[in-house]
């Protein structure tokens, strides 16, 4: 059987308390096979690990995160997506993609061939912005970015209530296209299963219309208000309850709701198609070994130091997306401790590459990188050090800090350590209680839904074990989300950062895939809630110790710590790194290593120098083009040559340049 098409091993394994049990216990558990040894030390549930982001770790590999008397099973919930594996992600990419460059295109063609511009012009004869003006300026992007995520939000609560009316059991981790091809037919027609990337059309959840429209009337205002400089329009609530307005929206809600359907259709042919092909190449043995994701490993110079930055790239189907060397060790070192029944190492070896490629495809597809930002490993060590947290309720295992962790897509992460959605996820099962980070996306509705668990958790009197959730948001103070959790009676301390008085830091959404730092500073202020339960105030006080030294972590940079360590301690660091000095098992030792090909020679240091300054001068000068300031404006006027000082200076740099390459 095709098992590119699978990602799978020859049959599909089901859940069972046996493997949970396991999974769940990793310091006593019976290793049998593993892409990477174990680290030394792991185990420890306190043990922090400083973290540097060019030399050191990007999550705690020490920390083991176990449930005592509790299963997975218990505690993790019935899943609502359908299994996956690389050709369905391939197939998914396509849909999506087509959806897109179709909706940009009918969005614009709509917008510029309104019905209501005659009455617009007549409505606002006086003024020189128009409303059909304000039309032509709306970013459709903006608009698809955030009604989509609105949606998707909606869609999943109501997915997952259909299932607990229903009492429908749990889902298969793996499955083959065959297989989920079958579960996607038969899951869309009566309403259980969610597609993680696909819009639904509007006939299967009827929100859609009202979202749509009220995220046109949120990105009309910011633009009327962007293009009056703040001031409010008395006419806008009479122009959005007018005829033309509701009209035009309701072309663009239909033409959604027919891309969504034609996107649904083009998926599942594509996906009988593969399966069909899948049953007829069952029994080719070398058709089959072609169709396992390939895997590169790369090294090349940066631009601006004589560092090497090290990479992985994954390729499949003509597809090909690139993870960090520490990354990519991480990664796994995850699918070696939540997988444990492969037969063989190829087999462990094939799942991986199956899985890593799925996780990749997914991610790489997101609108929006800031959805997957996160803290630094700084607070992290904070909040284990005080308050024992070493759960999130919002990652991915890209940027989670420790094993387990809740996250958006089951399907992708649960082989990498996810235990599925915040809002699927069984608290009330944990006798002991515990203290859970959670860092979420950053909308309204989400933190509204949010605030909604958390507080039918903190506020159940029958419960006598001790909760607590340390949120980090924005302090959006116009927003209900951020109002909510400030106003919730189980908010114990809220600590404000501001993002002048106290510059913070937030690890970047896409940092498995950046070739410099992962951090950046905040964009906006920042507001840390501390909810808790009666419980939970008597056994972790908040007190003013553990808020500066929180404060301290958060505004400090791990990137900067190099600047304070010599070059030899950062050179013996990252020798003695754990994840960095194990030797390779079984096929992993076969991947392609370019580090050692094309090596300058000391001779040629000088020359390689000279490119990376001559590099770094050029993307000044590239910079400099889009300078808004007036001084930035003259160095553009002196890199056309307009000014003859500076023409001058050109010449000179040139004719250098020239006798450079001559010798």
């Amino acid at each position: 059987m095709d098992e590119m098409a699978r990602g799978d091993r020859k049959q599909p394994v089901e859940e069972n308390e046996e493997e949970d049990s396991v999974t769940n216990c990793p310091p006593g558990m019976t290793e049998k096979i593993r892409l990477i040894p174990e680290i030394e030390g792991y185990g420890d549930k306190f043990r922090s690990c400083l973290e540097n982001g060019k030399v050191g770790y990007i999550w705690n590999p020490y920390v083991s995160v176990c449930f005592k008397d509790k299963s997975l099973s218990d505690i993790q919930g019935d899943g609502y997506m359908p299994p996956t594996c690389p050709y369905v992600e391939v197939a998914r990419r396509r849909a999506y993609e087509n959806f897109k460059k179709k909706f940009y295109a009918a969005f614009k063609w709509i917008v510029e061939n309104g019905q209501s511009q005659k009455v617009d012009k007549k409505q606002n004869k006086q003024n020189k912005i128009t409303m059909e003006s304000i039309w032509k300026e709306l970013p459709s992007h903006s608009i698809l970015e955030r009604f989509y995520f609105a949606f998707k939000v909606d869609e999943t609560f109501r997915i997952m209530q259909n299932r607990r009316e229903k009492a429908l059991g749990p889902l298969p981790k793996r499955g083959d296209v065959i297989q989920i091809t079958r579960l996607l037919d038969q899951g869309n027609d009566e309403g259980y299963l969610i597609d993680p990337i696909l819009l639904p059309p509007f006939q299967k959840h009827r929100v859609g219309d009202g979202l749509l429209k009220r995220e046109i009337v949120f990105q009309f205002t910011r633009e009327w208000k962007r293009a009056t400089k703040g001031k409010d329009c008395d006419d806008l609530p009479t122009y959005f309850s007018s005829k033309p307005f509701q009209k035009r929206c309701s072309k663009i809600t239909k033409m959604i709701n027919d891309l969504c359907v034609e996107a649904e259709s083009n998926l599942m042919q594509d996906l009988k198609k593969k399966a069909s092909e899948t049953i007829l190449n069952s029994g080719n043995k070398k058709r089959n070994k072609k169709y396992t994701p390939k895997l590169l490993f790369e090294s090349q110079k940066a631009t601006d130091s004589d560092d090497s930055v090290e990479y992985y790239t994954l390729t499949f189907s003509g597809l090909s997306f690139r993870v960090g060397k520490a990354h990519f060790e991480k990664l796994q070192r995850l699918f070696d401790r939540h997988n444990t029944s492969s037969a063989s190492i190829e087999e462990h070896h094939h799942l991986f590459l199956c899985d890593l490629f799925a996780l990749l495809a997914r991610y790489d597809l997101l609108e929006g990188a800031g959805l997957q930002s996160s803290i630094s490993g700084n607070v992290f060590d904070v909040l284990l050090k005080h308050f024992g947290c070493n759960f999130e309720c919002f990652a991915s295992p890209f940027n989670c800090r420790y094993e387990r962790f809740c996250s958006a897509f089951p399907d992708t992460d649960r082989s990498f350590g996810s235990l599925g959605s915040f809002f699927n996820f069984d608290f009330e099962a944990l006798s002991h209680g515990g203290c859970f980070q959670a860092n979420p996306p950053f909308t309204s509705d989400f933190l509204l839904k949010m605030c909604e668990r958390m507080e039918k958790l903190l506020n159940n009197t029958s419960i006598t074990a001790p909760f607590m959730f340390v949120v980090f948001v924005p302090a959006w103070q116009d927003s209900q989300g951020w109002k909510a959790l400030s106003t919730s009676s189980s908010m114990a301390h809220h600590l404000f950062l501001s993002q002048k008085d106290d510059p913070h830091y937030y690890c970047e959404g896409t940092q498995y895939r950046r070739m410099k730092s992962r951090y950046r500073i905040a964009s906006f202020d920042t507001s840390i809630f501390f909810m808790q339960n009666m419980p939970a105030k008597e056994q972790w006080p908040i007190s003013e110790s553990v808020i500066q030294e929180l404060k301290t972590a958060f505004q400090t940079n791990p990137d900067d710590k190099i600047l304070v360590e010599s070059k030899e301690t950062a050179k013996y660091e990252t020798k003695v790194t754990p994840d960095t000095t194990k030797a390779r098992q079984g096929p992993t030792q076969k991947i392609k290593n370019n580090v050692g090909k094309d090596q300058p020679s000391f001779e040629n240091n000088r020359k390689q120098k000279r490119k990376s300054v001559d590099t770094v001068e050029k993307r000044k000068k590239t910079k400099q083009k889009f300078a808004d300031d007036d001084q930035s404006q003259m160095m553009i006027l002196s890199s056309l040559g307009i000014l003859d000082s500076t023409s001058t200076s050109l010449r000179r740099t040139d004719a250098k340049k020239s006798k450079r390459a001559k010798k």
